[in-house]
């Protein structure tokens, strides 16, 4: 909480950031009917008169209140009956919790009811394992023997506070809107006002692989399916095209709404007997409360190893943050780290590597060496030896893809749903054994479609066409289990004060975010800035997330290369009211940021544009602030390209008045002892 005056500032957790898991509280009263999991940063409650369903997520270092206004349960509907039979309806489960080193796993069980208490004789099992910032879920649903017509079977439903409009999907595979073979499978993004605007709904037949909704910067909510996408697309159907996903607004009482349904026919039934298994996360960001201390980084690569003099000047404009980056025959030379050799260079270039990270390190630089989660060299051992049974093959022919570059290639795409998971931990554990770094830097950290036969020994694709499409059968998959999994590992293996950098433009994922340190976002998939820069208001969800890490905004992929000076310093500005950075830092940007080099933020609180207890007198500025135990450090944007006289005062009512140059900022220090 804030205080000020002789006290301090009081943050959560064991770590600066809550990047490292720690152990859950439990908390149950039984005889009241709830279960509590709590953390320091977040608490989540189960009813355990209504189905055991989570009825309450509350981010302390958020808003602090409920994100659901009502409880998260699953509904079954049956041919020729109108009544809704749903597990919130069943008022005395059976709730086990059990501990698991710092993994609580809460299991329940009982028959789904009308409203009345009538059962429609399904059965569920629900198991909740509770990692660090997300809930794994195993969905199980026992059918009668004799079989029943379903029409509709609900497996996620959340109603949202409306402030978390912003929201992203991330569509199943038949449903994917890119023709690239190659691409990420994007996310799609929009947001909702409920109650105050013509907003349209976002609806599918096809179940999403995500779905997220956001408070942009402040604190969200996400589900994702798991691996085993055929659970989701044909387990119950046999085809995908009969399920449903409706993400809208509700305008009384405002709130969003997302239902996801593996079944949802509207004219007729399906026979379902037996066992069901679906298996989903649940994310959550962790939120420590604290500024986050700006993601200034640099780059470095083999052909020009940096100075000590570079590295020098590098530190006293406020890179905090470097890493090694030479995956590709940049130069042409043939000289070039292959994703997955070791090592990559003669020795004397390594004893170069080695010198530039002690150097980075003796100035205040932390250091991370690249790694791609998806990409091995064909000219590797274990390519030679695994390469067709690790590949990624998302397309009908079975083509591996190999993402080429000057005349070489980066690698070929491999699956985390295979081999390549151990081989890719032996070698990141190989770099970080040989070399002091002080951690990781992923690219393409992200989970991606793949069809390989050889990742789901169990399933059957049957005939496919030849059209060079989506391969779309139940062998079709994504590895996004086994990317918590690295994840969690890495996090694991560099220490708790190691440094994780990820990148994983359009497709964030508080999940995996929790366990990083910093994140490079926005490389490419949106229009570039060329006479402009777009309101505050409208930066896309991706910009900021939900707030929990701070985000790298690539400049290269944002700008077009011949836009005016001011446009890239209205680009920064934009970062410096919102708690993000320009990535990596351009002269222009450490120039912008100069004024808070010499803090250290994690010792404030951060309040973006929106939320920043100043009122200014003049139009076109803007003003962000971090407020400390006894100062507020505020930043005032100038948003035209002409001068301004910003006038202004901080809520508490210590006023100011600052001059500031066109498509400019300055920083105004207000002492806060009374």
């Amino acid at each position: 909480m804030l205080r000020r005056g002789n006290e301090t500032m009081e943050f959560p957790g064991n770590t600066l950031y809550g990047t490292a898991p720690e152990p859950y509280e439990i908390e149950e009263d039984r005889a009241g009917g709830a279960l509590v999991l709590r953390t320091p940063f977040y608490a989540i409650e189960h009813d355990l008169r209504a189905g055991g369903a989570i009825r309450a997520i509350r981010l302390f270092q958020g808003s602090g209140e409920n994100l659901l206004l009502a409880p998260m349960g699953c509904e079954v509907v049956l041919e020729g009956d109108a009544r809704v039979f749903s597990t919130l309806s069943d008022s005395s489960p059976r709730v086990d919790v059990s501990r698991d080193g710092e993994r609580v796993r809460v299991d329940v069980a009982g028959v789904m009811r009308s409203p009345e208490g009538e059962s429609c004789g399904v059965e569920y099992q629900i198991r909740y394992e509770y990692r660090w910032g997300a809930i794994r879920l195993c969905q199980r649903f026992r059918f009668p023997g004799d079989g029943a017509r379903v029409r509709r079977l609900t497996l996620l439903q959340w109603k949202l506070r409306p402030e978390l409009g912003s929201f992203a999907v991330r569509p199943g595979a038949p449903a994917e809107a890119s023709a690239w073979l190659g691409a990420f499978g994007v996310c799609q993004w929009g947001r909702f006002t409920p109650g105050a605007s013509f907003d349209c709904p976002y609806e599918s037949r096809f179940v999403p692989r995500y779905v997220a909704c956001a408070e942009q910067g402040r604190e969200g909510l996400e589900w994702f399916a798991g691996s085993k996408l055929s659970q989701w697309d044909y387990q119950a159907c046999g085809r995908p095209g009969y399920g449903h996903l409706y993400l809208g607004p509700q305008s009384r009482p405002p709130a969003v709404v997302c239902t996801i349904s593996p079944v949802n026919i509207p004219s007729g039934a399906v026979p379902m007997a037996g066992d069901y298994t679906f298996d989903s996360w649940l994310g959550i960001p962790v939120l420590s409360g604290r500024a986050h201390r700006p993601f200034l980084h640099r780059s470095f690569n083999r052909h020009d190893w940096p100075t000590r003099e570079k590295i020098r000047a590098w530190a006293e404009a406020g890179v905090r943050t470097a890493h090694f980056h030479h995956d590709g025959d940049t130069f042409r030379d043939g000289l070039f780290w292959r994703d997955g050799s070791y090592p990559p260079f003669g020795p004397e270039d390594m004893k170069e590597y080695d010198r530039v990270i002690r150097e980075l390190q003796e100035h205040g630089i932390r250091v991370a060496t690249y790694f791609s989660n998806k990409e091995l060299h064909p000219t590797t051992a274990a390519y030679q030896a695994h390469g067709a049974e690790w590949a990624r093959l998302p397309g009908e022919r079975g083509q591996q893809l190999h993402n080429a570059y000057a005349g070489d290639e980066y690698g070929a795409q491999m699956c985390l749903r295979s081999g390549w998971l151990a081989q890719l931990k032996e070698n990141i554990d190989t770099v970080l054994r040989n070399h002091p770094l002080d951690g990781v830097y992923y690219d393409w950290n992200v989970a991606l479609y793949c069809h390989n036969p050889a990742h789901e020994p169990d399933a059957e694709p049957g005939e496919l066409p030849d059209y060079g499409g989506w391969a779309l059968s139940p062998v079709g998959h994504w590895d996004v289990d086994e990317l918590v999994e690295l994840m969690e590992w890495t996090r694991q293996r560099v220490g708790r004060d190691g440094l994780v950098i990820i990148h994983n433009t359009m497709v964030p994922c508080a999940v995996t975010e929790n366990l990083a340190d910093y994140v490079v976002a926005m490389e490419w998939g949106y229009g570039r800035l060329a006479t402009a820069a777009p309101p505050l208001a409208s930066l896309p969800l991706e910009w900021s997330f939900m707030g929990a890490r701070p985000r790298g905004v690539i400049g290269y992929g944002c700008l077009e290369r011949d836009a005016p000076e001011s446009v890239h310093r209205q680009m920064t500005l934009r970062c410096l009211l919102t708690g993000t950075a320009p990535w990596p830092a351009q002269d222009l940007d450490l120039e912008l940021f100069a004024p808070l080099r010499d803090y250290d933020l994690s010792q404030y609180r951060f309040y973006d544009w929106r939320s920043a207890p100043v009122r200014l007198e003049e139009e076109g500025v803007a003003a962000a602030a971090y407020i400390g135990a006894r100062e507020a450090l505020v930043v005032v944007g100038n948003l035209t390209g002409e001068a301004r006289t910003a006038r202004g005062a901080l809520a508490s009512g210590e006023s100011f008045a600052v001059e500031l140059p066109p498509d400019g900022a300055t920083v105004v220090r207000i002492p806060l002892d009374r």
